[in-house]
């Protein structure tokens, strides 16, 4: 017994066979050449593949615009009531971003640490740059 795959491959072998032999035998060619291929089995298929492409896309479009909406609607939450933890000008923050600016060491780290961080780096640059 043949299988879906062989039946339509023996079907499109047939039409490929039709088309070579027959392609100047009659003026009509091309009418019983569509009729051949758009068969009530063929036709069929394609609604049901266009049905499902138009519930798939319809699904992801439908789901694309809830999560923009989502978000959008967080956003707006957000700045609507901000958190007084997120404030982003707090004196730890501007504390930290000065400590980095100006290159210094924290006061819990040792010179000694510093010293043995520094010269780790500087020997892993020269390693790697030699390998």
């Amino acid at each position: 017994m043949h299988n879906v795959v062989d039946i339509m491959h023996m079907k499109a072998v047939s039409i490929v066979i039709r088309f070579a032999a027959c392609y100047l035998s009659y003026p009509d060619f091309w009418v019983h050449f569509l009729r051949d291929i758009m068969s009530t089995e063929m036709t069929g298929q394609l609604i049901e593949a266009a049905v499902l492409l138009a519930v798939g896309m319809s699904v992801v479009f439908s789901f694309l615009v809830l999560l923009i909406g989502g978000i959008h609607a967080i956003a707006w939450f957000c700045r609507k009531y901000p958190s007084e933890e997120a404030t982003p000008n707090t004196p730890k923050k501007r504390a930290a971003s000065n400590q980095a600016a100006n290159n210094k060491l924290p006061a819990s780290v040792s010179p000694q640490v510093a010293a043995a961080i520094t010269a780790a780096v500087h020997t892993h640059r020269h390693t790697t740059l030699k390998s």
